[in-house]
């Protein structure tokens, strides 16, 4: 966006301050570059002739050129970025939303840019104090994610700089193996299976149709309903034995999204852990729970 453009040592220099990331720094932007070819030209006419008004229209663009410089420079410190993200789930390699609020402690919003990552930024013209925004962005590996580097710039006030700065979130993000379409219904099939033995009661007169299992009563040829665990239908058991079973990064990618999948619906699903205890997971705090420990452990 200027420099960067035009010369490969401004674009290894803009590199490394990027690795340092916890000041704002700042760069000429490309119109920035058309305005010092007019002040140094400015100079050279001043310097020739001598004129008093070429040295007041020199000094008056230098002077803009030093104001912007320091405007730029303030404008971008004093914006703050915070997070409405609590211990997300997200699956790896897949676009995911940051909720992220921008603000400028005594000072509107203006003209500036978010953006995590690689991915794409967005641009926020607003005037006022606060403005809510969501990113979106991709992890390219699996794991904990201890914190979110998000990159906050801006070419504001006269578009001469282009000024930014790395702000870390201490949001925690849980990021779980991306496992191929085909194969994680292979997996499924092969390792999950459905809930059909747990909390299951016989059918009495007034019981709820809605809840009648169905599987069962085909199989059995009796009617039998299951009992109310937050859920309305097909309840699954998720068996940690599909560590053993299989590579632990297709594992955890079947266990944590059929876990996503629990969370999104808002249904209940039985876990069987390694010990074989079997236990309904109903609240979504618990379900996340589950998902951090898998990543975590592994």
């Amino acid at each position: 966006m200027g420099l960067t453009k035009l010369n490969p040592f401004f674009l290894k220099l803009k590199r490394r301050l990027e690795i340092k990331g916890k000041k704002t720094y700042i760069i000429p932007s490309r119109f920035g570059l058309f305005y010092l070819m007019i002040l140094f030209l400015s100079i050279i006419i001043s310097v020739s002739f001598g004129h008093p008004f070429s040295y007041f229209f020199t000094s008056l663009l230098f002077v803009i050129f030093i104001i912007s410089a320091f405007w730029a420079n303030s404008y971008v410190s004093n914006l703050n970025v915070s997070s409405f993200n609590q211990d997300s789930l997200v699956q790896e390699s897949k676009d995911f939303s940051l909720r992220l609020n921008i603000s400028g402690p005594g000072q509107d919003i203006i003209n500036c840019q978010v953006q995590h990552d690689k991915g794409q930024p967005v641009d926020i013209f607003e005037d006022r104090s606060e403005a809510h925004i969501s990113v979106h962005s991709s992890f390219s590996k699996w794991g904990v994610k201890d914190s979110i580097r998000v990159k906050l710039s801006s070419s504001y006030p006269y578009f001469l700089f282009y000024t930014w700065k790395y702000i870390n979130l201490e949001d925690r993000v849980y990021v779980y193996p991306s496992v191929d379409q085909t194969e994680m219904n292979k997996l499924i099939d092969k390792n999950l299976q459905e809930f059909s033995d747990i909390e299951i009661d016989e059918y009495h007169k007034g019981d709820p149709l809605s809840r009648i299992y169905w599987k069962k009563v085909s199989s059995t040829g009796k009617y039998y309903i299951k009992q109310d665990v937050g859920g309305d239908s097909e309840i699954n058991i998720l068996d940690e034995a599909i560590l053993q079973n299989e590579s632990i990064e297709n594992g955890v990618g079947v266990l944590c999204h059929s876990i996503h999948n629990h969370i999104k619906s808002g249904k209940s699903f039985a876990y069987k852990s390694k010990d074989g205890r079997l236990k309904i997971v109903s609240h979504r705090k618990n379900m996340l729970n589950i998902a951090k420990r898998l990543i975590s452990e592994n």
